[in-house]
């Protein structure tokens, strides 16, 4: 077996908002008449806690649409059988443990 970890570098970046979300502007961005102004977040953000679920759920959609299947034993793990080897994903927070067994 082959064995694989990752880290997606900015992983909570990347998931989209499903909510409206508005955040201040940080400082040194403020602009003189402008100060009253806030941004609407359309992508997660480190802080936020909607960020997590939603880099999940990306990961899950991508995952699947690439025919990858849900682990029924564990929420995070997903498996993937080919004519030369099965490949199983399990996945921590934004790390990712890659095992490839080949047939």
């Amino acid at each position: 077996m082959e064995i694989h970890q990752m880290d997606v570098q900015t992983a909570f970046l990347n998931g989209n908002l499903e909510q409206e979300i508005y955040m201040k502007q940080p400082i040194g961005f403020v602009q003189k008449g402008m100060e009253n102004l806030v941004f609407k977040l359309e992508k997660g953000h480190y802080g936020l806690k909607q960020s997590a679920i939603c880099w999940c759920q990306m990961l899950n959609d991508y995952l699947q649409k690439v025919d990858y299947q849900l682990c029924h034993s564990g929420p995070c793990v997903y498996w993937k059988r080919t004519s030369l080897c099965l490949i199983i994903i399990a996945i921590h927070v934004d790390d990712l443990i890659i095992v490839i067994h080949k047939c």
